[in-house]
């Protein structure tokens, strides 16, 4: 059982977690309120593009999807190819494939990697305790983490879209987490605003054990929660490597910054305290 899951389980039999903004903000530097300047693509799209243009990194592993949804890890040596990954992806992508064949097959040097918090947690885990694979792991430069509810899996994404909606996969332009709904922006133009709680039995079970919503493991991470208008996203900074990044991208043009309310934060840390609660709850039922 992982450390986060016994260290959760052990706390809830005693009657409920404390949670502090420690505990899901995790260790930073600073949070700050980022929009992005270019004409395409959001906020985590330009920062990797302006890395990528100022040679702070040579490429990148991204996620892109098919009609279907169906999400692929590829790895990102143009900006137009990182362009073509914008966008949200809500279906669990193996990601490690890819970033094997960045370090090895395309012998990169130094790449950011794109992720959700378990993914973030995995790569620093690499580099921290390298064991076999200390060569690869140094040439990861930039891990972002994504601010995370938790992965739908293929089918049941498929499922609630389809056969309760009936709307189908390749109508799809957008799908976003808007208040307390999942948001598809449909390509006539139509926008279908679904009940969060209705996606939940589609949601893996493996993220329900997940207390990371923040992304802690990450040199920068991102999110739409928090930040209060249209395009605007919260960055939270953790590594001097990540600050150095968003500033050179500010330099650049490709984004604006400016430090987050106590408002802002308020909002991430509740998010973040209920996803610990789901995880509270799910753990005090396991047999183990």
């Amino acid at each position: 059982m992982p450390a986060d899951v016994r260290e959760v389980k052990k706390a809830g039999r005693g009657g409920g977690l404390v949670v502090s903004k420690k505990d899901v903000l995790g260790e930073y530097l600073e949070i700050m309120l980022v929009r992005s300047l270019r004409p395409r693509g959001g906020a985590v799209t330009a920062l990797i593009s302006a890395a990528l243009t100022a040679g702070e990194i040579d490429g990148a592993v991204v996620v892109k999807a098919d009609d279907l949804w169906r999400p692929k890890a590829v790895i990102a040596t143009s900006e137009e190819e990182i362009l073509s990954a914008a966008g949200s992806k809500w279906v669990i992508t193996p990601m490690v494939r890819a970033i094997l064949d960045a370090l090895r097959s395309r012998r990169l040097e130094k790449i950011a990697v794109i992720g959700t918090p378990c993914q973030a947690q995995a790569l620093r885990d690499m580099k921290e305790y390298p064991l076999q694979t200390g060569e690869l792991a140094s040439r990861i430069k930039l891990i972002v983490g994504l601010f995370c509810m938790g992965s739908f899996t293929q089918d049941g994404f498929r499922t609630m879209v389809e056969t309760k909606y009936g709307i189908r996969l390749p109508e799809i332009k957008e799908a976003e987490v808007k208040e307390e709904f999942f948001s598809l922006t449909l390509k006539d133009g139509r926008q279908i605003n679904i009940p969060l709680e209705e996606f939940h039995g589609g949601i893996q079970v493996a993220c329900l054990s997940c207390n990371d919503f923040t992304a802690r493991s990450s040199d920068i991470s991102a999110g739409r929660h928090g930040a209060e208008e249209m395009g605007e996203r919260i960055f939270i900074i953790r590594s001097e490597e990540g600050r150095k990044i968003l500033q050179t991208a500010e330099e650049m043009g490709y984004l604006k910054s400016g430090e987050a309310t106590e408002k802002n934060v308020e909002e991430i840390f509740k998010e973040g305290v209920a996803k610990w609660r789901r995880a509270e709850r799910f753990t005090e039922q396991l047999p183990f």
